[in-house]
Formats: structure tokens, C-alpha cells, sequence
């Protein structure tokens, strides 16, 4: 995908928030202070039930970017 080269081999993939509901992803995932394991259990959270769509490959979650397209997720090492 020419989105991974542009982003890295780090690059994970990007959740997309969907309309309406990046207030409420922001106020449940603060991405600043929780751990690792919090983010990415978060995200798999909101995911099963239908507040964002996920588009990432299999890895360990390193880090997350905020975006105006979402929060991007970054690898180290995969």
C-alpha cells in the first residue's frame, strides 16, 4: 500500500474515526497518559461496537499518533 511506504516500516495502519464521534473516542482513549495495553485494549473496545474502523496489520502497537484522519499506529521492530 502506498500509505505504509509513505508512513515507515513502522507503520501499522490508521483507525478512522467515524463522523460525529471523535469527542468521545478522544474523552475514552487519552493516548497521552494511559499505558500501552490501555490504548490498545481502547481501541479494540470502540471498534467492537462500531465507533471507529480499524485498518492495521498484525504487530505490536509501539505508539499512536493523533491525526486529523484518526490515530495512527506505529511498530517497532515488525
Amino acid at each position: 500500500m502506498a500509505e505504509e511506504k509513505e508512513h515507515g516500516d513502522d507503520f501499522m495502519g490508521v483507525y478512522y474515526i467515524l463522523e460525529d464521534y471523535a469527542d468521545t473516542v478522544e474523552k475514552m482513549i487519552d493516548v497521552t497518559h494511559a499505558s500501552e495495553d490501555a490504548v490498545v485494549r481502547g481501541f479494540e473496545g470502540l471498534e467492537s461496537r462500531g465507533l471507529i474502523n480499524a485498518i492495521r496489520r498484525d504487530g505490536k502497537i509501539e505508539s499512536v499518533k493523533v491525526t486529523e484522519k484518526g490515530f495512527e499506529l506505529y511498530s517497532k521492530g515488525y
